[in-house]
């Protein structure tokens, strides 16, 4: 394998923010996944890298080449589902190395199932190949509709037998190397900030870490005034970041499941598909997790959910800059969503967002209309794109499919006859001529999927690989994601 050019800034931060841990050992090694695009960006050759090597380095864990240091698991806690938990920390996974790109991006690669780790918590720090099957269908959707997302490098069968309550059990195991633009997470900070009793070596251990993120993530604050204005301006970052993030989730139809703090990153990305799911139907109570009873990270309730995240963060962000400061900053996260969310549905509706009241007016008319109707939801971006392919700007606008609705009643029409009507005034300040037409449509082509990894399809790709090791649905899934999702 080609020497990466491996980097180790977050091991030198020092023992305060991880542990040493030592790789599982594991038997009867298969490789499962090669994504040759993380290959290539991580500069190396894709037809130079073997099979054997990757199972090499990504499942036996011999080190990698020009690395400087062991296997480090991240120690954070957090607030899960908004009850605090102390004992958290990387429990079935660590950083395995550090790669600066070609292009300049630093990059980590992280294992989940590789063992265990001082948190483990009594798991046994395994991941099911189930589990490692459904993080790169996730991920690489979302990649591909233009969200910032970890993704799978590899995964890696082995010999292990797993026990599981929401599998059929005993189910297979698996080994996951993702790549990321980070993964230190709010509940880093906030590790520092709850457990850490003496003032001085918290404040002393909080500048530390967010020199560190700046340094690494964000170097254009560099620019600002060193202290506590330019940790208040990584603040205000990660808050912007985060509005651009969930207003891709909305876009997507996609409900993490767990938006607990600890799963939140600083730099912004989506990464750990645990219990995620895509929306069919549209319902603002759709939840991702069986055991989310009371719909707390329902799909609507993802920008709160995420604001109180970002409000948690900023509890522990006082340590090192003015508290009143802070509020004010996150006080400006519900217009950052918006402003996000119509950059990221409008081109889905054929138009660019510019901030004009139509624009605005749009997009409020569409999600009442979704909600009133229940439709569904890709389905009526989709039927949009096809009747502005087939008719061009009809005078009516385009028409929702009675088939794609799930309640029919005078607030459905009602919302129906409401959308129509912006749907035209956002038209109408548009050019008129074939050109526009054609741009439109693109548009509309290049936004919105064609195929979706909904639940059943996700099942069906797994009941192949659990009763036949049929690998080829996978693999077709795939195929079509890359080549005709933005057909």
């Amino acid at each position: 394998m080609k020497m990466l050019q491996i980097e180790s800034p977050f091991f030198a931060l020092g023992s305060d923010f991880y542990d040493i841990v030592p790789p599982g050992e594991f038997k009867g090694l298969k490789l499962r996944w090669r994504n040759p695009e993380l290959i290539t960006r991580l500069g190396m050759d894709p037809g130079e890298v073997s099979d054997a090597e990757l199972l090499r380095y990504f499942g036996a864990f011999d080190p990698l080449p020009g690395r400087r240091h062991p296997p480090l698991a991240q120690r954070y806690i957090g607030y899960q589902f908004r009850a605090f938990n102390p004992h958290l920390g990387d429990g079935r996974g660590f950083t395995l190395a550090q790669v600066r790109s070609p292009d300049g991006v630093l990059l980590d690669l992280g294992t989940k199932g590789s063992g265990t780790t001082p948190w483990s918590r009594g798991g046994d720090g395994q991941l099911t190949l189930k589990g490692g099957v459904r993080e790169i269908i996730a991920a690489e959707f979302l990649h591909a509709v233009g969200i910032k997302t970890s993704r799978a490098l590899t995964v890696i069968e082995h010999d292990a037998k797993l026990w599981r309550s929401d599998e059929t059990s005993p189910t297979r195991a698996s080994i996951l190397v993702r790549v990321g633009e980070g993964h230190i997470r709010f509940g880093t900070f906030e590790r520092i900030f709850y457990l850490q009793q003496d003032p001085e070596k918290r404040q002393a251990l909080m500048t530390t870490l967010a020199d560190h993120v700046i340094d690494t993530y964000y170097p254009i604050l560099l620019e600002s005034p060193a202290g506590p204005d330019r940790y208040l301006a990584l603040y205000q970052a990660v808050i912007e970041r985060c509005a651009v993030l969930v207003a891709g989730w909305i876009k997507a139809g996609f409900c993490h499941g767990v938006l607990n703090t600890d799963n939140m990153s600083m730099t912004g990305d989506s990464f750990d598909y645990g219990p995620f799911r895509f929306m069919e139907a549209y319902d603002p109570e759709f939840t991702a997790a069986y055991f989310d009873e009371g719909g707390l990270y329902a799909f609507e309730r993802q920008p709160d959910a995420v604001y109180w995240n970002l409000a948690m963060l900023g509890r522990a962000f006082a340590v090192i800059a003015p508290a009143d400061a802070l509020q004010s900053a996150l006080e400006r996260f519900p217009e950052c969503y918006r402003e996000a969310l119509r950059a990221a549905l409008l081109p889905r509706l054929g138009f660019e967002d510019r901030g004009s009241l139509e624009c605005k007016a749009l997009l409020v008319a569409t999600l009442e209309l979704l909600r009133e109707s229940g439709c569904s939801y890709h389905g009526f971006f989709r039927a949009l794109t096809d009747r502005v392919a087939a008719m061009g700007f009809d005078d009516g606008g385009p028409v929702l499919p009675e088939a794609l609705c799930r309640v029919k009643g005078r607030e459905a029409e009602a919302a129906e006859t409401a959308w129509r009507q912006a749907w035209q005034k956002r038209l109408e300040i548009e050019p008129s001529d074939d050109r526009a037409t054609t741009r439109m449509v693109a548009r509309l082509q290049g936004s919105n999927p064609v195929h979706v990894p909904y639940r059943s399809g996700i099942e069906r790709v797994w009941t192949a690989i659990e009763r036949d090791d049929d690998w080829a649905p996978l693999y077709g899934w795939l195929e079509q994601l890359r080549h005709k999702t933005l057909a």
